[in-house]
């Protein structure tokens, strides 16, 4: 019964989170701003960071921080299952 509850929490709190996400993507989206900033950033990204190309540009240099806050997520993520897998082998009896 407990973990029916944990999982039906769970379960409505990443379903709020999507809607808000999805809420503001909307508002985002219809702001009058970020096509100017978007065309700028394509037109002046090798430019600005002196990449190759302007996704190379974009993911190493403008959003270089995102990229390491998702790996270190993937990694902590990662080390997380494996540490909790590893209990609960261990708890079974394996070795």
């Amino acid at each position: 019964m407990k973990k029916a509850a944990v999982c039906f929490s769970l379960t409505v709190l990443l379903m709020f989170f999507v809607y808000v996400s999805l809420k503001m993507n909307d508002s985002l989206r219809q702001s009058p701003t970020n096509e100017g900033i978007a065309q700028e950033t394509i037109n002046k990204a090798v430019e600005k960071t002196g990449a190759l190309d302007s996704v190379s540009a974009v993911v190493s240099d403008f959003r270089s921080f995102d990229t390491i806050g998702e790996a270190a997520v993937l990694f902590s993520t990662a080390t997380g299952a494996v540490i909790l897998l590893g209990k609960q082998k261990k708890a079974k009896g394996g070795k």
